[in-house]
Formats: C-alpha cells, structure tokens, sequence
C-alpha cells in the first residue's frame, strides 16, 4: 500500500514546504467533512467541518511502501516537524496527523493522512492566529 498525503498548503508541490516530502506523484483531490481556513500567519488550516463542506488540494503519493509504522513514521519526520505533530503528543501539538478519504479527479476514493486542527488547538499554540474561513476551501498564498 502506497504512503499518501493530502496537502492543501504549503506542503503541496510548488509551495515552500514541498521538499520536505519525497513525493513521487501529486495530483488534483478533495476531502468532504472539512472546511479550510486562513491563520493569518502565511499558512492554512483545514478543520472538521460539514458532510457537504470540501477541502481542495493535492493527494501526494510518496516515496516507499507502508508496510510498517517505521516506514510511515520516517516518510513524514520532516513533514511532522514542520506542522509541529508529535505523533507521541498529539493533543500537545498544534496540528495531528489523522487518515481520512480523499477523493480524485478522476473519481478514485483513496485513503490518506492529513494534517488537521481546530481555532482553539491553533490559538493555544498561536496567539496570533486569525482564523478566516475560506467558503470556497482553496488556500492561495497572499
């Protein structure tokens, strides 16, 4: 079974976390039951949301097999670092890691990691943080 990401920030390819995975193949997906929104501090934030509510992005397919939870812990240590998700703290950190379904563009339903949060999980860890929602669930760096 393939490793996969859903990324719907700066993880996705082309934006500056990128290099932190070793992604062999992204395309176009969406998740239902989330909702996006803009921190205000240069990234997003996807939350549970609604049945009807959609987070588009990109479904990354990485390097390696996951047949071990070694494998899938050392295909994501930098990405991990870089949402600051303690797999062994998860309430303690501002973003987990959870596996949800995530929809292509060509229709296939495929299961995923994800990073996700909440306002009050962010904001303990954020003070700044503003949370906007973007009703359209697309995060465009500003």
């Amino acid at each position: 079974m393939r490793i996969r990401l859903f990324a719907y920030g700066t993880l996705q390819v082309g934006h500056e976390a990128a290099h932190r995975l070793d992604v062999v193949a992204a395309e176009p997906a969406t998740i239902a039951g989330f909702r996006l929104y803009d921190t205000g501090l240069g990234w997003p934030m996807a939350a549970v949301g609604e049945d009807h509510e959609r987070v588009h992005g990109q479904l990354l397919t990485l390097a390696g097999d996951h047949t071990s939870d070694s494998d899938t812990a050392a295909a994501f240590a930098a990405a991990d670092e870089w949402e600051g998700y303690d797999p062994d703290d998860p309430d303690g950190s501002p973003y987990e890691r959870v596996v949800v379904e995530a929809v292509t563009a060509g229709g296939d339903r495929l299961a995923t990691h994800v990073y996700v949060s909440s306002e009050q999980k962010l904001r303990r860890h954020y003070e700044s943080a503003t949370v906007t929602l973007l009703e359209r669930g697309v995060w465009a760096p500003g």
